[in-house]
């Protein structure tokens, strides 16, 4: 699996795994109901969809799927954050960090923390 592509939905249900470690089709409708409130057959469709791709895996428990992550979320923000570092900015990470400092409302404690990471990592 090279890069991992999921658009909005995906991702919600992905979050709802990740913080759940396991759920069933309807506890994640459940979970989404302030998100945009898709149909349950449709959170199925993408449940199956995502599955296919290898990125979530599920167990059977009576009738019902339960559904769990196989893909960690740092892989996933990994991935697509590479994606548009490479779409955007031409693969280059200075300017990602460049446009983000200078188009963000960074408080004092965030621009702090910012110079922490960065010496660390230097």
């Amino acid at each position: 699996m090279d890069k991992i592509r999921l658009d909005e939905l995906q991702l919600k249900i992905m979050h709802v795994l990740w913080q759940e470690r396991e759920a069933s089709v309807a506890e994640i409708k459940d979970a989404l109901t302030n998100k945009g409130n898709p149909a349950i057959t449709t959170v199925s469709t993408v449940l199956s969809r995502l599955q296919k791709k290898g990125i979530v895996s599920y167990r059977k428990q009576g009738k019902q799927y339960i559904y769990k992550a196989d893909v960690p979320e740092n892989k996933v923000k990994h991935s697509m954050v590479s994606m548009l570092v490479e779409r955007l900015f031409h693969g280059n990470t200075t300017s990602l960090m460049n446009f983000l400092v200078a188009e963000t409302d960074l408080d004092t404690e965030e621009i702090r923390e910012l110079r922490k990471k960065v010496d660390r990592s230097t």
